[in-house]
Formats: structure tokens, sequence, C-alpha cells
């Protein structure tokens, strides 16, 4: 639903941005240029709903498939797995020991250092901010101790991260689909965030200059962290969205291989979906710069 939005979105903040220009002359503005957009706006529309749909139905195929490969099993995943909520914001966080959860630095950022983490089952814990990752030199990561996460079973990370081609099990919120949803991705590869992982139409594009030039201007604050981006990234193809931010990813054992942080914004195809998450090497060292386990926050 989320996509179609956005392509009407596209389509009508072009015809807006055409339509104010030519306020400034004494010509009106073409037809053609209202009817392109239109055109532009109707086609995405009707892709993103192509693109959807096959999302869905390729992940139902992966995870048929993951399970026959007897891959750890998407509910044990979702037992650690959390979903932080504050001031109306909310996103995923997971379990890494008996008090410590983990999630994204912009999701910190939108739930405040105070937050409620809740359980798929719907138990809350209080929680407090205490290692935020620095924006300059870390990874888009953030912790929270929460009081009484004892009863929360914790994810093992593992010994290596994942090769190229292999598949990996994402579970957390996804914007699209709902809360504590699996999705089974493809590794892509591992690089800089603005390698060529995966290819673009020449209307994907277009969608994503004008939108992202849009928000720029007119709301740059919903372009969240713009921190490092000296780092990484684990590349992704498979059912991610808005509100994976913080999801654990996990190889077929079930061990964290890395942490979701983001995805492509926009895209007509679903061959065009892209997510990145944060390298396990790099996790691993952000866990090391935690203060001692024996000094937690005060949490209410």
């Amino acid at each position: 639903m989320m996509l179609l939005i956005v392509a009407f979105v596209v389509a009508l903040v072009a015809m807006l941005v055409v339509r104010f220009a030519y306020l400034f002359s004494d010509r009106e503005a073409p037809s053609v240029f209202t009817y392109t957009f239109l055109g532009i706006g109707i086609t995405g529309f009707i892709l993103c709903g192509f693109s959807e749909s096959n999302l869905i139905e390729e992940n139902e195929a992966r995870l048929k498939q993951w399970t026959a490969n007897q891959c750890v099993a998407p509910q044990t995943i979702a037992n650690s797995v959390l979903v932080a909520r504050a001031g109306g914001g909310h996103g995923t966080a997971f379990m890494i020991d008996g008090n410590t959860v983990v999630t994204n630095r912009h999701v910190a950022d939108s739930i405040s250092p105070e937050a409620v983490f809740e359980t798929e089952d719907e138990r809350a814990y209080n929680g407090m901010m205490f290692h935020r990752a620095d924006e300059a030199t870390s990874p888009d990561l953030a912790f929270y101790y929460v009081m009484g996460g004892g009863d929360i079973p914790a994810l093992k990370l593992a010994k290596a991260g994942p090769e190229v081609g292999e598949q990996v099990l994402v579970v957390g919120h996804n914007g699209n689909r709902g809360f504590y949803y699996a999705s089974v991705l493809n590794v892509l590869g591992t690089g800089g965030e603005d390698s060529d992982f995966s290819p673009v139409s020449p209307l994907t594009s277009a969608a994503e200059f004008v939108l992202y030039t849009t928000l720029n201007f007119f709301a740059p604050s919903s372009l969240v962290d713009e921190g490092a981006r000296t780092n990484d990234v684990i590349a992704t193809h498979g059912d991610t969205a808005g509100g994976n931010s913080g999801s654990p990813v996990v190889n077929c054992a079930g061990e964290v291989v890395g942490v979701h942080f983001a995805g492509r914004g926009i895209y007509f195809f679903a061959s065009e979906q892209l997510g990145f998450s944060v390298t396990l090497d790099d996790f691993k060292a952000e866990i090391e710069k935690l203060p001692p386990a024996d000094s937690p926050p005060s949490v209410s």
C-alpha cells in the first residue's frame, strides 16, 4: 500500500512542480506535461501493485524452501524480537543477552531514550538507551537496557557473516505487512551503500530523483540518519519495508549475521527491491564499545 501511495505522490508532485513553474509565465502549461506525469503516476500505481504481489508470492515460496532446508523456525526468532513504542513512534529491536536490546540509531532517535518494548504476546518492558553509536564513525545502531528481560530468549551471534547467494531470515515490523513478519532474503553482496548491487529501471530512477529532491527541500528531517556512510553494508533482496529497521538478520542456524537498517525507498518492480543491513563485523565491534554490564542505567 505504501508503494502505491508513493507512486501517486511522485506523479502529483511532479505535475505541481511543472504547474508552479508556469505560474511565472504568460503561457499555460502544455497539457502534454500534465498527461505525461499523470501517465507516469498511473503506470507506477499499476506496477507497484504487481510488485507488491510478486514480493509476497516470492517470499511465500522462499519460506517453504527455508522450512524444507530445516532452517530455524521464524517463530523461534520472533520470540526474541520486540517492538519499541514511545511517543507514537515504533520500531523493531531484538534481545542479545538477558537485559540488552539492540535496534537502529534512527529508531532510537524516533522513539526517545526511554521506551516500552513489547513482545509478540504483548508482554511489556521498560527500557533505557545506554549506548548510541557515533554518527560520524559507527553504523546505525543503538542499545537499550530493559528491566526484567531475562525471560526473553537472546539471539546468538554467528562466527562469520553471510556469503553472496546465501539466504537469510528477517523477522520484524514490516510496514507493508505487519508486526513480526518473516521474510527470507537473498544476499546480494557486501560493500559500500552506493555500490551497484541491484540495477533500477529508468522509471524508478526518475521517481527516486523527484521523491528525494522533494523531501530534501520540504522535509529534510524525514531523511533519517545521515550519519556514517563509511561502513560496509550487507545488501539483500526480499520482502522488507519501512518498520523493519532494527530487525535481526539471521542465518539458517538462527545466528545473527546482521542488523537491518534501510532499504530502497521506492521501486516499481519486485526485482528492484533492495535492503541494507549492518555487517556482523561492525555489529561485534560496536558491542565491544558497550559499558560494563554491572553498571546498567536507571530504568523506572
